[in-house]
């Protein structure tokens, strides 16, 4: 079974020493996580979400193939990747471990997030004979009304050795029940996903067009899985960028992720754009601090014909903490707690729509401010720790235990 690394006598570990002010946290889980990318710190809520499990439990251990590895740009192998992660936090040396198929870990229960993720481990997970949970966001082979992701799901739903899923978006706990895949009570809904923990850091020393600079910055956020990034809606960021550029504003526009000027055609836009490529979680907080807007126009079923983001996106949850007003599509209802014009504005996928929407607004750089406040007030509360951590570790807890009771 898996189990956590532990100190000698004389010295207790990090998590010892933690657990002997919070006993609390003594939750002997005895899982083995599975997946593709942790701990590449280019996929922030993952990280955050497995590295807060092992801070936040005894006995669970992550095991990692790297296989997503290249989505983000990373050449590493995946030893390599751990390596690195254990200098930077020691306390997880024997916890985190690369995987194959030939050192398939033998645990009580296990867990991965992703359809593709616990599909590809199914076959081995029922070889062990034990239980397993998972997270069902949307990508990483989900999608609606799609053929290869429905027969992904009815193999992993239907496995012997399923007991829970956990849906993080109404359209996707909707889909199951409806579609018959699996009963409400083998289902747990949490909305959202867990954020890193220091975005919630109150914004220092914000910068506001209007107020306390002149220039206003609006930003784009997003990794890209198409030519031209329709389903993220950056050709609609580009075009809304053009009408405002048009209109007198002095705004420039900045553009984080695997985009360049080769991807669209800026024209005389150029001048105005600058891009970042791919960064880490420690980069953001300096970045959205200058940010007035960061503007979201991903569309649905542009990347397959089931194919959707969730609501609203992480760069806009990590930037509408540091009080950036966000600009986002809601095709799908997924809202189901921020208020449009209060504390969100919610744009369609369309061009217009976005520049009627946001000229008004540029022009009131108080109510822009006073949006971002409320909408910083918004995401915390949908997205605190407490609201997001115990519940999924509850299901870990859960799981695990059928495990040791079948064993």
């Amino acid at each position: 079974m898996a189990t956590a690394a532990v100190g000698s006598q004389s010295g207790l570990t990090g998590h010892e020493r933690l657990i002997a002010v919070f006993p609390f946290l003594r939750h002997r889980l005895n899982i083995a996580v599975l997946d593709d990318m942790f701990p590449q710190v280019l996929s922030a809520f993952r990280y955050e979400e497995f590295r807060s499990y092992l801070d936040q439990t005894v006995g669970l251990e992550i095991y990692s193939d790297g296989g997503a590895f290249s989505i983000v740009g990373e050449s590493r192998p995946v030893s390599a990747v751990i390596e690195s992660f254990l200098r930077l936090h020691p306390q997880n040396v024997g916890r985190v471990h690369p995987l194959s198929p030939t050192n398939f870990p033998i645990a009580d229960a296990y867990y991965a997030i992703f359809l593709n993720n616990i599909y590809k481990f199914v076959n081995l997970i029922e070889q062990a004979d034990r239980p397993f949970a998972f997270t069902l966001y949307p990508g990483g082979g989900f999608e609606l009304n799609e053929a290869q992701s429905d027969a992904k799901l009815k193999r992993v739903l239907g496995s012997r050795c399923f007991r829970y899923v956990i849906t993080t978006q109404p359209i996707t706990r909707n889909y199951l029940l409806s579609s018959g895949l699996c009963h409400e009570n083998q289902m747990r809904f949490i909305q959202g996903a867990v954020i890193t923990r220091s975005a919630f850091a109150k914004p220092q020393g914000k910068l506001r067009f209007g107020m306390n600079k002149d220039r206003l910055d609006i930003c784009f956020v997003a990794a890209r899985y198409t030519t031209r990034g329709e389903d993220k809606g950056y050709d609609l960021f580009v075009d809304a960028a053009t009408r405002i550029i048009r209109a007198g504003l002095d705004a420039h526009f900045h553009v984080v992720g695997p985009w360049d000027e080769t991807v669209l055609n800026l024209n005389d836009a150029r001048s105005r754009f600058s891009f970042y490529g791919f960064q880490p979680t420690s980069f953001f907080r300096n970045f959205y601090r200058r940010m007035d807007l960061i503007l979201s126009p991903n569309r649905p079923f542009k990347l397959g014909p089931g194919a959707f983001d969730g609501f609203p996106t992480a760069c806009c949850i990590e930037a509408a903490l540091q009080e950036v007003l966000v600009a986002c599509t809601d095709e799908l209802n997924l809202n189901t707690q921020l208020e449009d014009g209060n504390e969100v504005i919610i744009i369609r996928p369309d061009v217009d729509n976005i520049v009627e929407r946001l000229l008004p607004l540029l022009a009131q750089p108080r109510r822009m401010a006073e949006i971002g406040m409320r909408g910083r007030v918004g995401i915390a509360r949908m997205f605190a720790r407490k609201a997001q951590l115990p519940p999924r570790i509850n299901v870990l807890r859960e799981v695990s235990k059928e495990g040791v009771a079948g064993s």
